[in-house]
């Protein structure tokens, strides 16, 4: 724990751990000194924020916007503890990640799935207007265009018009 609070900034008194897709995760929390206002501030808002209706009804979502990633990294953002926080990057060799979520229903593995297909799209974006852009072009250029010729129309009888 030592090392983890060596690297850290002298004025940060929480170290915690990258979460993913994004913010801070609460999966690992170390506070360097009693009484950190950061952390205070954390544990002050839980009750408001279980009371709170304004959060989605999913049990996941009820989890992370109440007392989870989502609250730690709104509540850190909102009142200024960016620099009394510090974050393990994701390439430091202090932790390896077992793993977590295991209290994920299927609302949690929806809203994941979700997430990535957004963040693909958002990729991807530039590629699929394009795609896009040249397939509608093509529909109206394949509409547009007459394959017989008038003489192949009377050659064949077929009637046009009404």
């Amino acid at each position: 724990m030592s090392d983890i609070f060596a690297s850290a900034p002298v004025g940060s008194g929480v170290v915690a751990e990258l979460g993913r897709p994004i913010g801070i995760t609460s999966s690992f929390i170390a506070v360097r000194w009693p009484r950190d206002p950061v952390m205070r501030g954390v544990i002050a808002g839980l009750r408001r924020a279980a009371a709170s209706p304004w959060y989605p009804p999913l049990p996941h979502t009820a989890v992370m916007y109440r007392a989870g990633s989502v609250y730690l990294t709104r509540l850190v953002r909102c009142y200024g503890g960016e620099c009394r926080v510090f974050v393990i990057p994701a390439s430091s060799n202090y932790m390896y990640h077992v793993g977590d979520q295991s209290w994920y229903r299927l609302d949690g593995l929806i809203i994941w799935k979700l997430y990535m297909l957004l963040r693909w799209l958002y990729d991807h974006a530039i590629l699929l207007a394009v795609s896009s852009f040249g397939f509608i072009l093509f529909i109206l250029v394949i509409q547009s265009r007459c394959f017989l010729s008038s003489a192949d129309i009377r050659r064949t009888g077929i009637k046009v018009g009404l």
